[in-house]
């Protein structure tokens, strides 16, 4: 995913830069969900209680 990250900022070399496909990025951030999702999974984590939980708290940071 680094990779991607850093080609889609142009950061990457040029000979790197050269070989990327745009579509990787997408696929690359997909893996990253699905493997979290797949990990929550496995630990027993109630993953949209998790979210709404996270999202309260990321609120009420901004309602200052």
């Amino acid at each position: 995913m680094c990779d991607e990250v850093l080609a889609h900022n142009s950061l990457q070399r040029k000979e790197k830069l050269e070989e990327r496909d745009s579509r990787n990025l997408s696929e690359e951030f997909a893996d990253v969900v699905i493997t979290a999702l797949l990990l929550a999974k496995a630990m027993d984590i109630d993953i949209t209680k998790a979210l709404e939980d996270k999202i309260d708290k990321v609120n009420k940071r901004y309602e200052k």
